[in-house]
């Protein structure tokens, strides 16, 4: 269960950096993707954040869930 634990938050860390890798290709003026110089919007900064808190959110619940279910197998 902990390696399974373990390759989840792995898992997690990948999907967030290549999320932060394409946040940082995204060009706000032309709706395209280049070479990062151009910085996002403070709008686009906000969606992201709350992609990110939602994101943080649902990987909460299934820590709890998943915690939830090793305790009630050990009372089992």
């Amino acid at each position: 269960m902990k390696d399974a634990l373990n390759q989840r938050d792995n898992e997690t860390k990948v999907i967030v950096a290549e999320i932060n890798a394409q946040a940082n290709m995204y060009n706000a003026d032309s709706k395209e993707y280049d070479d990062g110089i151009n910085p996002m919007s403070e709008d686009e900064r906000e969606k992201f954040r709350e992609s990110i808190r939602q994101f943080d959110a649902k990987l909460k619940l299934e820590r709890d869930k998943f915690d939830y279910d090793k305790v009630k197998t050990k009372k089992d």
